[in-house]
Order: C-alpha cells, then sequence, then structure tokens
C-alpha cells in the first residue's frame, strides 16, 4: 500500500504544478509568446559601408527565423552636424517598439558639409543612397528582407530620404560593384520636421510663395549653408547653368510622380509667421510638409501628414510605428 500512497501523492503534486503554471500563462501580466523582448535583439554597431570612416551604420535584429522587414532612418544637422549616437528619447521608443513588433532598425551616419565644400549636398544624399544599396547586399547577414524596406528621416534626414525614396531607381545594373546594382526602390517613407526641395527657388516660389522674402533674403539667411549646399564661393556661381541643373537634380517636389511610396510627415517648429525667420525656423517651417502634401495630393500618392503649427491632421493620421506596420 505504501508504493501506492507514495505514487498518488507524486501525482497530485504534479497535476498542482501543472494547473498552476496553466493559470499563470492565462494571466494577462504574462506576455504572450509572439512578443518580443527587446532585450533579446541583436545590435551590430558601427558597420562600415564604404572606405570613408564616417561612413558607418548601426543596425538592430529581431529575434526572427524569418527574414524581417528593416526601417532606415537618417538623422538630421543641417548636413553640418549630428550623429546615430546617441538616439533621442523619442526615437529609442521607436527603435523598440519597431523591434517588438519584428521590424529590423538602422541608423546611419554619412559625409556631413565642410566649409568651402566642393561637392554640396549631392555628397550625403549619394552617402545615404549607398548605405541602403549596401545594406541590400547583405540583406541575408543581417536576415533582412530585402523587398520590404522604409525610409525614416529627421531635418537634413528627413530630406535625404525624401531625395532618396522618390528617385527612379538608381540600381546600376552594370556595375562592377555588386552593391551599386542593388535597387533604390523603397515601401515607405517618413519624414520628421523635412525640407521639401533643395532648389532655393522654390523656397520663394513655392514653399514660402506667400512670404514677402525674396530670393536673397533666403540666401542672407543661410549666409554660409546655401554656398555649402551646392558646393559653390559666391551668389555668381549660383546663378549659373550648372547650378539650375544641379537644382533640379536635388528638387524633391519635382521628382515626386504617382508610382512613388507612401508619405508620412510631421511638421516640427510651432511657428506660423513668415517674415524674420531664422535659420532654423527656415529649414522646418511646416510650409514645407505642407508644400509636399499639395504635391502628394496632385500626383496621387497616398500621404499621413500632421501639421502641428496649425493643429491639422489628415483624416487618415497615425502614428509613426503603425504607418511602417502597415507598408512593411
Amino acid at each position: 500500500m505504501y508504493p501506492k500512497s507514495k505514487n498518488y501523492i507524486l501525482f497530485i503534486f504534479l497535476l498542482s504544478v501543472n494547473c498552476k503554471v496553466k493559470q499563470d500563462t492565462s494571466n494577462p501580466d504574462v506576455k504572450a509568446e509572439h512578443t518580443i523582448n527587446v532585450s533579446s535583439s541583436k545590435e551590430m554597431l558601427d558597420i562600415p559601408y564604404s572606405d570613408h570612416l564616417k561612413n558607418t551604420f548601426d543596425i538592430y535584429l529581431p529575434p526572427s527565423a524569418d527574414n524581417t522587414p528593416l526601417v532606415i532612418f537618417v538623422h538630421g544637422g543641417g548636413f553640418t552636424g549630428g550623429d546615430k549616437r546617441p538616439m533621442p528619447v523619442k526615437l529609442k521608443k521607436e527603435k523598440n517598439s519597431f523591434l517588438t513588433n519584428k521590424i529590423a532598425f538602422a541608423s546611419i551616419n554619412y559625409r556631413l558639409l565642410e566649409q568651402n565644400d566642393t561637392i554640396g549636398v549631392k555628397k550625403s544624399l549619394s552617402d545615404v543612397k549607398n548605405c541602403l544599396q549596401f545594406i541590400r547586399q547583405n540583406a541575408s547577414k543581417y536576415n533582412i528582407d530585402k523587398t520590404r524596406i522604409g525610409l525614416y528621416g529627421s531635418s537634413a534626414g528627413a530630406g535625404s530620404v525624401l531625395w532618396l525614396g522618390l528617385n527612379d531607381d538608381m540600381a546600376e545594373k552594370d556595375a562592377q560593384n555588386p552593391v551599386m546594382t542593388e535597387s533604390t526602390r523603397v515601401k515607405a517613407i517618413a519624414l520628421y520636421a523635412t525640407q521639401a526641395t533643395y532648389d532655393l527657388e522654390k523656397w520663394k516660389t513655392e514653399v514660402f510663395s506667400d512670404s514677402p522674402m525674396t530670393i536673397e533674403d533666403i540666401t542672407n539667411i543661410l549666409p554660409k549653408n546655401f554656398k555649402k549646399l551646392y558646393g559653390i564661393k559666391n551668389i555668381i556661381e549660383y546663378q549659373s547653368q550648372k547650378i539650375a541643373a544641379y537644382r533640379k537634380e536635388v528638387d524633391m517636389l519635382d521628382l515626386m510622380t504617382s508610382d512613388d511610396p507612401p508619405l508620412w510627415i510631421e511638421s516640427e517648429n510651432p511657428t506660423i509667421r513668415l517674415d524674420n525667420l531664422n535659420v532654423g525656423q527656415l529649414y522646418h517651417h511646416y510650409k514645407h510638409s505642407e508644400t509636399l502634401q499639395k504635391q502628394a495630393k496632385k500626383v496621387g500618392i497616398v500621404h499621413y501628414v500632421h501639421l502641428k503649427a496649425i493643429n491639422q491632421k489628415t483624416e487618415n493620421w497615425t502614428d509613426v510605428v503603425s504607418f511602417f506596420k502597415n507598408y512593411l
């Protein structure tokens, strides 16, 4: 009888443990199995994507048996400053939300404009393009689905991803470097405090058309920046045919067509007035976002827009993580 009693007690004990486990897993405070613990994600920092010391990126990978989508973030700083680390608190929270939703996240550095720069903004823009292509070339290494990539940027970074995302595919199919053969087209673009175009003439004729400012006023507000922007020495060079062609290459308003990806646009600066703007207000005025909204509506691409300065949102407005989840 004793052995049977011992087995019976053991059975009751195991049964009670089993019931307790089931009860705990049904507790709403217990995380569901599909929820990712962000601390278990993998981070790879300062990966070079070209020979230049500035050309590196960080990538954060969620644990996943399947290839994951990717969001690439480009920092701001007027093309003269900024860095991929440390991340602002808001961006860090967004990164963690992406990882929780099994979306990988990368943040990149690019060459900045220097005093007496001779190349101009196309130097920074081409770096962003090359980084996208490098990641695509190495997608299997990072467990990335190269067909599901989105671009996200702030300020100058927003302008950079807008330029990249609106261009026709810049893959060079016959290039000897396999990285350059990769596509530059993406699924979605998110912009925070962006510029609408890097053609300063259109800042006057379209972005700030309601302002009394002249193009001379705009270039005077940007006494050094506008020269760096085009890699020129003076206003005479700015007025040349060469720079007219340059401006067209970096005019995102002109690049936008009906086959472009959906846009998520949020303005930053609360300034409404259009006179006596300083450099930061000129770069980040809500009129940039409003102008992009008008152009997106005109060409017929999906757009989500929040203009903070005038408390205006499109009916479909959503947060940036939900936006990328929807399209990636």
